[in-house]
């Protein structure tokens, strides 16, 4: 039988893939305790997983307190049912594919999106990007990572070629220029994000951005329009932070 990538995507996606956000980020988004007005409040996020894998992100947030408004969802059947039995999450799992559904949450239903090393392997980058956008609060936090260039195939070269799995990297993604560093952060300006926080750990880089709706023309009228790039971005760029 010829190998069905689609397929393999569904059943294996996220058995193995980094599941870890930086410490930082990590205590914020577990604590439900914020500071107002000089007074403790017990606030509560609402948190979705996009491509939670074998769930191991999910299980640390629940052995951290925080049992409650936690949401994954996975195109994989066999990590959802994994999810499922094995871990006994705290959590409302979804099985769908960020690629081609849409996902079955309200508008602006989530205070925190977390999607790491899933964007690379689908094969529509802006619906999943845009359906990201549409169950995420305006402001809210979008933290993403993504293998850097020289992983994917036939971009750049490995200096420790002992580290290289592949003669040409680890990786032949679907859209290879996208995820080269700066063309990226140009991606979510376009769609509005505003990068707020940079990490890189290894080979994989880390960004946390707020959603910023504003009443501006969405990016497919801009496509096919005429528009100042500054006065519909100037507010949303940031200078790069990360040495590549």
């Amino acid at each position: 039988m010829p190998f069905n990538a689609i397929n393999s995507l569904r059943e294996y996606c996220g058995m193995g893939v980094e599941d870890q956000i930086p410490d930082a980020w990590f205590k914020e988004l577990s604590s439900q305790n914020t500071i107002t007005d000089n007074k403790l409040v017990i606030s509560e996020r609402n948190i979705l997983e996009v491509g939670f894998g074998k769930g191991s992100l999910l299980k640390r947030f629940n052995n951290s307190g925080k049992n409650s408004g936690l949401y994954g969802v996975d195109a994989s059947q066999n990590n959802f049912r994994y999810a499922q039995t094995q871990l006994k999450l705290n959590a409302q799992l979804t099985l769908a594919d960020i690629s081609t559904d849409r996902l079955p949450y309200p508008d602006g239903h989530f205070d925190t999106i977390i999607m790491l090393e899933v964007l690379e392997h689908i094969m529509s980058p802006m619906h999943a990007m845009l359906e990201i956008k549409r169950v995420l609060k305006a402001d809210g936090i979008f933290i993403f990572s993504w293998p850097e260039e020289r992983l994917i195939s036939g971009i750049g070269k490995e200096e420790n070629q002992a580290n290289r799995k592949y003669e040409t990297g680890f990786h032949a993604f679907p859209y290879p220029g996208l995820f080269r560093y700066d063309y990226m952060r140009v991606f979510f300006n376009q769609l509005y994000f505003k990068i707020i926080d940079e990490e890189k750990r290894e080979y994989h880089i880390y960004l946390k951005m707020l959603n910023k709706k504003v009443n501006r023309p969405e990016i497919l009228d801009v496509v096919n329009g005429d528009y100042d790039t500054n006065k519909l971005y100037g507010d949303i760029r940031t200078m790069p932070k990360i040495v590549i």
